[in-house]
């Protein structure tokens, strides 16, 4: 039985992502981040040219995709003004950025279409790192609980439509999604906005290393009618008239919580090393402690600023 979901971008959004990270594990280093935001400015399947669509792979339909501006990762934001399609129907911005512990995707856009067809925005973020957990004599397999704070605006007008997902998967592999490991994801739409912090329960070994990934995905668009299709653009629901959406998590996905388990019992204090050198704990992400010689810049700093003020009063 098929899943249903608002709009278009919950399946555009999760293709993105087993996309991308397919594409950039193949020989990669054992920790990256990636950003990636897109488009669908959408065509009418049906017909022969110039109602037919660009076939790309088996998709029908024009897609504008840019990712990271430094080796994949990093902020990256695309709109109707920056990309080469000039569509007067579609208006929409897409954003996302990455750091280990945090992700960050929003995407907007309002569109009014005199003939049936669809239209999309995307963004999407993702981090893979290199992960061992040790602890307490632990051996064997263990259980992580992986916790984020997923808390953002998913809004839609007409019949638009807003989705964000949330991916996580584990495995000994750097590509998530080759049949060796474990992933979850969970996805929200204008009906069902996430609330509070989403867990993740997934599988490891204690003491030996494993990819631990990481993925946000964030879409507006016109509605579909099932979230895994099988049949292409057939599934597509295309509409006419005038729809809005809005699926912004920019600043609130966070990871505030790995806690490891032995026989069902919390291991509270397990050790965790990191290929990337993120620094991670049961609560996530140790934030960084300035070194004393930074500190002893900063006060330099402040004196100088403050024998400034004196010499001008």
């Amino acid at each position: 039985m098929r899943r249903r979901f608002v709009s278009l971008v919950t399946l555009t959004v999760f293709s993105a992502v087993l996309l991308v990270l397919s594409a950039n594990t193949a020989g990669a280093a054992p920790f990256s981040l990636q950003t990636l935001a897109g488009a669908n400015i959408g065509c009418v399947p049906q017909g022969p040219p110039p109602t037919g669509c660009p076939n790309f792979n088996g998709d029908r339909e024009a897609n504008y995709w840019v990712s990271g501006p430094v080796n994949g990762a990093g902020l990256v934001t695309i709109s109707h003004l920056t990309d080469a399609f000039n569509d007067p129907s579609f208006t929409y911005l897409a954003q996302a950025d990455a750091s280990f512990g945090s992700l960050h995707a929003m995407a907007s856009g309002s569109y009014n279409l005199s003939t049936p067809s669809y239209r999309g925005a995307e963004a999407v973020a993702i981090s893979t790192d290199l992960l061992t957990i040790s602890g307490g004599g632990q051996s064997g397999q263990g259980q992580l609980n992986i916790i984020f704070q997923l808390d953002g605006q998913l809004q839609h007008t007409g019949n638009g439509g807003a989705a964000v997902f949330a991916v996580v998967a584990a495995g000994p592999n750097p590509d998530p999604f080759d049949g060796s490991g474990l992933s979850q994801i969970k996805g929200y739409d204008g009906s069902n906005p996430p609330t509070g912090p989403v867990t993740f329960p997934l599988d490891f070994v204690w003491g030996q290393p494993f990819y631990l990934t990481m993925a946000l995905g964030t879409g507006i668009g016109t509605q579909q009618t099932c979230m895994s299709c099988d049949q292409g653009d057939a599934d597509f629901h295309l509409v006419s008239g005038a729809g809005t959406g809005t699926a912004d998590f920019f600043n609130t996905l966070s990871l505030i919580g790995l806690v490891p388990s032995a026989n069902g019992s919390p291991v509270l204090n397990a050790q965790f090393s990191s290929a990337s050198g993120t620094q991670y704990s049961i609560n996530g992400v140790v934030q960084p402690v300035p070194e004393p010689s930074s500190l002893i810049l900063l006060g330099a700093g402040l004196l100088a600023c403050l024998a400034s003020k004196n010499r001008r009063i």
